[in-house]
């Protein structure tokens, strides 16, 4: 069977896809990754090879990716599968023209015995973690065991990515967990303690298995760089006692991972600056104590932040805040007070969000419960915020938000066209004030001027800037340039 994987976004990395694509590689299926585009996917299934489309998306271009499904289901007898965070969150979506299944949860069993079963003719109505739709009939299956042993699986298939973009020539993407032992209100895992009940749903790979994938990588490509993407890398520190001796002594790549405030201590920091460790990201979210401990949940107060930030200064470990703007409850103010705390931090750089969330979170069914009710679901929003969140409404995507993402500024939930035209600038202009704090004290004019190009495109080459020489260098002035021309042509050429 051939799985042809779709993807908007072909230029990066996806590990989910990845890993998705070496299981079904084991077992002898073909797979492959197709620009998500009609021309290119109805010029490749021309040859009529048996294809399952799978759809994997977070929820940005989950639309799109229907509309472009409908299409190709007109034409060709193709099986589609969706599947990733916002599938998961939503299975209902298979209700909708053209989709087959839709993937709860973890997908390389799933979509494995899905791809054999179609191979052989075997009946498809009972996976479990799909939902199944035939003749009109959608089969709601149970979930299997979450993957306990992720030693287990195969490596992600690196050659799926390598040669379509050149931007990861010598940097790559790697997980050594899965899941998180936190539940914020508004995050994916969230939602995966929710449908397993409150189950742990945290593990995580030996070093050893770890450090295993890094020599193959290395054995394919030059690797100069790595990105864990683990959510919180630090949660285990005896296993993070082990990685830095390791790690350290095996490997020494300079690499970034993502840790959380709280669990920081002096001697975690020496740990991941022994591991050679380059940069860091946190979450900081909110500089509003009520927004970030009463509204998001995390249980940290400014000066914790500001004091685990210095532990990595001091170490020469570059910092990399993650920051929601938007919460509903908060204000113009609130946002500014978030970029005031990250000066303080003296982040590298502060990526910044609109406030969204997936459905079947503890924020999205709070939504749907009578008032009074949320705090005896989850306890964690009280009545006033309840109160708050009533008077916000539904984005044009169906995520209850106050804001909406940065290149799609329709007027949902938004006080005022003001507040729009606000908002706009301050996502756009907020990581230069952080880390050109001088320009403050004209911020507020700033932040008044019409919505214009030249702030978006500032954003775009600061971000980009960031990424390349502050937080996960690889190469100089010349190299980067160089892998734009590359970047073109290989573009191009997947056309």
């Amino acid at each position: 069977m051939r799985i042809l994987f779709v993807l908007q976004e072909i230029e990066d990395e996806q590990l989910g896809i990845m890993y998705l694509s070496g299981i079904l590689k084991r077992h002898g299926h073909a797979t492959g990754l197709i620009k998500a585009d009609y021309e290119v996917i109805f010029r490749k299934l021309q040859d009529k090879v048996p294809t399952i489309l799978a759809y994997s998306t977070l929820g940005y271009y989950f639309n799109y990716y229907l509309e472009l499904n409908k299409r190709i289901k007109n034409r060709f007898k193709v099986f589609s599968i969706f599947g990733g965070p916002y599938p998961t969150s939503n299975p209902k979506i298979i209700e909708n023209y053209g989709v087959d299944a839709v993937c709860v949860g973890e997908g390389e069993y799933p979509i494995l015995e899905l791809s054999d079963c179609l191979a052989s003719g075997k009946s498809i109505e009972n996976i479990r973690n799909l939902w199944v739709k035939k003749e009109g009939r959608v089969y709601k299956n149970s979930l299997r065991p979450l993957i306990d042993n992720l030693d287990q699986l195969p490596f992600p298939d690196r050659e799926l990515f390598l040669l379509k973009s050149p931007f990861f020539i010598d940097r790559i993407s790697m997980i050594t967990s899965r899941g998180c032992h936190y539940s914020c209100p508004y995050c994916y895992n969230n939602i995966m303690r929710r449908i397993y009940n409150g189950k742990n749903i945290y593990r995580r790979r030996s070093v050893d298995n770890l450090i295993g994938e890094i020599r193959q990588a290395q054995e394919m490509q030059k690797v100069s760089f790595i990105l864990f993407y683990d959510d919180i890398f630090i949660l285990m520190p005896e296993w993070l006692s082990e990685f830095s001796d390791k790690y350290g002594k095996n490997i020494n790549i300079p690499f970034s991972c993502y840790v959380r405030t709280n669990l920081v201590t002096p001697e975690i920091v020496s740990l991941l600056k022994k591991a050679n460790c380059y940069s860091v990201s946190f979450g900081l979210e909110a500089g509003n104590d009520y927004l970030r401990n009463s509204v998001l949940n995390r249980g940290m107060s400014k000066q914790e932040i500001v004091l685990k930030a210095t532990l990595f200064k001091d170490k020469g470990i570059k910092i990399r805040t993650t920051n929601i703007i938007g919460i509903p409850g908060g204000s113009i103010d609130a946002d500014i007070e978030t970029l005031r705390l990250n000066i303080k931090c003296q982040a590298d750089f502060a990526k910044v969000s609109m406030f969204s969330i997936y459905p079947n979170t503890d924020f999205s069914v709070s939504m749907r419960k009578p008032r009074g009710s949320f705090a005896e679901h989850s306890g964690v929003l009280d009545h006033n915020i309840l109160g708050i969140l009533g008077k916000y409404s539904i984005s044009a995507s169906g995520h209850f938000q106050r804001m909406v993402r940065s290149h799609d500024h329709p007027l949902h939930g938004f006080r005022s066209l003001s507040e729009k035209k606000k908002i706009i600038n301050l996502h756009r202009l907020f990581g230069i004030v952080v880390s050109f704090p001088f320009l403050m004290p004209i911020f507020g004019l700033l932040i008044r001027m019409p919505s214009n190009k030249l702030f978006l495109y500032l954003s775009f080459i600061w971000s980009n800037y960031c990424s390349y020489f502050r937080l996960y260098p690889t190469c100089g002035w010349y190299g980067f340039f160089r892998r734009i021309y590359k970047h073109r042509k290989t573009m191009m050429r997947c056309r």
